[in-house]
């Protein structure tokens, strides 16, 4: 079966358990082609805090359910009281909505005998 242009091709996975009977699942990369923004809060703690979806795209890959928490709070060190939501900014939220960007990643050496692999 040919796909058209404006079609769009579910993931191979199966639906993850949890969702409303008859929505949709939506990857990271649904996401962050639609140039959403991606809201994850803590109930513990009460923190929110917004990234850019196309951001955690190569962190976390594309398949990854936008439903579910990328990571834990960094305050509370818990995924029990995680949440999502899906933002579609508008021409006038930018410049007002703060999102978190990588500023880099950090790498980490490790010792290893000559022949181990890496």
């Amino acid at each position: 079966m040919e796909h058209t242009e404006g079609e769009r091709t579910m993931p191979a996975q199966r639906p993850p358990p949890g969702l409303p009977p008859g929505k949709g699942y939506r990857t990271l990369q649904d996401a962050a082609s639609e140039g959403h923004i991606l809201q994850v809060w803590c109930g513990g703690c009460r923190r929110r805090v917004n990234y850019l979806a196309s951001d955690l795209v190569p962190i976390f890959g594309g398949m990854h359910y936008v439903h579910e928490p990328p990571f834990a709070c960094s305050r509370c060190k818990t995924m029990e009281y995680m949440a999502t939501a899906l933002l579609s900014p508008s021409l006038g939220d930018y410049g007002d909505i703060r999102v978190r960007r990588p500023a880099g990643m950090r790498r980490i050496w490790r010792t290893v005998k000559l022949g181990d692999k890496p």
